[in-house]
């Protein structure tokens, strides 16, 4: 009866340490889950104020409409040098 009782206890302790390095693996996921949602979430914030900066700066060409002599009108687009002459650069 010893015997069967001894097996039980090494089953027994065997099973605590798988359900031990289970606790532990699910813990490390979940940390390194974590860690790369924060990490995921301050890159597509950096991303989106890059995106945003982007379009700012992207050229912007107003169109100017422009009338001759023989009343046919078209738009045309203002050259860069009068956009950035408005701003002081030559």
């Amino acid at each position: 009866m010893e015997i069967h009782s001894e097996a039980l206890n090494q089953i027994e302790a065997r099973f605590r340490n798988y359900i031990l390095i289970l606790d532990f693996i699910l813990r490390e996921t979940r940390n390194e889950l974590s860690e790369n949602r924060a990490k995921r979430e301050s890159w597509l914030e950096q991303h989106e104020d890059w995106k945003k900066n982007r379009l700012k700066e992207a050229e912007f060409r107003p169109v100017r409409i422009q009338f001759y002599s023989d009343n046919k009108s078209f738009a045309k687009l203002e050259p860069k040098s009068l956009k950035l002459r408005s701003f002081g650069i030559r």
